[in-house]
């Protein structure tokens, strides 16, 4: 069954349980020692509400507790010293469960912010290798599942050792960063690329087209003249990317030897000048 569909089912079975307690005490003749029973019962469905739908949970508790705090003020016969332990009770708990709230929701934020300094990559801003291992096993998967095709292509730029020997490791992370935001920008919001580690990089194609190889040549021309004309005065030499590609599942059938092919592509295409694709 559909993880959202329980998730409804669980939320919708709480919900009508809380209120259906809630409607029943507040409108029978029962003593105080129940409804406190009650409430307490409520309380810890409510945290549970809370923990697991967060801002919702948070919410309708809030909504409860109040409605609650009104019915038992309009309907029943507490002496002065009951009623107002009930509603010290009461506000206790909507400010625990306030806080609770709070605290889950900035444990999440500061979890996903930790996930994604993980899997960035912290001199380019594009995604690291970490994240390349994750997604090249699930695209895999998806494209074995679905009979669909996928390309690998591992870029690597040439001549990086000397362009950092010779202008310092600054330079090199600026000639970085800004290779890998301008190819970035010209692929798919839903493909993969990654700096897998050095002056490599790979892109990540789910369900690529027949004419693939054309145009990821295209996208690595266009930035490579961009990258001469914006540093070309300073390395006094062509700014220049080799690159090899393989296919699932034309050239391989396994993730791993998938990459091996695209990386031997790539080290052929480094041993021809102005070659991107093998």
């Amino acid at each position: 069954m559909d993880k959202k569909i329980v998730d409804r089912v669980i939320f919708l079975g709480l919900f009508g349980l809380i209120t259906f307690l809630s409607v029943f005490t507040g409108l029978s003749d029962i003593d105080f020692n129940a409804k406190l029973m009650h409430m307490i019962l409520v309380v810890v469905l409510s945290i549970v509400i809370v923990i697991r739908y967060r801002t919702l949970g948070a919410a309708y508790v809030s909504l409860l507790y109040l409605i609650g705090a009104i019915s038992i003020a309009s309907t029943c016969g507490f002496d002065h010293l009951h009623y107002n332990g009930v509603m010290a009770f009461q506000v206790s708990m909507i400010l625990s469960v306030l806080v609770l709230n709070r605290y889950v929701n900035r444990s999440k934020q500061a979890l996903e912010k930790l996930y994604q300094d993980s899997i960035i990559d912290d001199v380019t801003g594009v995604y690291n290798k970490r994240y390349f291992n994750k997604r090249l096993i699930e695209e895999f998967q998806r494209a074995q599942r679905n009979h669909e095709r996928l390309s690998l292509t591992i870029m690597d730029i040439n001549k990086f050792k000397s362009i950092n020997d010779t202008h310092g490791h600054l330079f090199g992370d600026c000639l970085l960063r800004t290779f890998g935001q301008e190819m970035e920008k010209r692929i798919r919001r839903h493909d993969v690329f990654c700096r897998f580690g050095g002056d490599e990089f790979v892109l990540l194609i789910n369900h690529p087209d027949d004419d693939i190889k054309d145009h990821i040549r295209q996208k690595i021309s266009e930035v490579c003249e961009l990258m001469n004309k914006t540093y070309g005065h300073v390395l006094k030499h062509d700014f220049s990317v080799s690159a090899g590609m393989a296919l699932y599942p034309d050239d391989s059938q396994d993730s791993g030897d998938l990459f091996l092919k695209a990386d031997m592509a790539m080290y052929e295409a480094k041993k021809v000048s102005n070659i991107f694709i093998m």
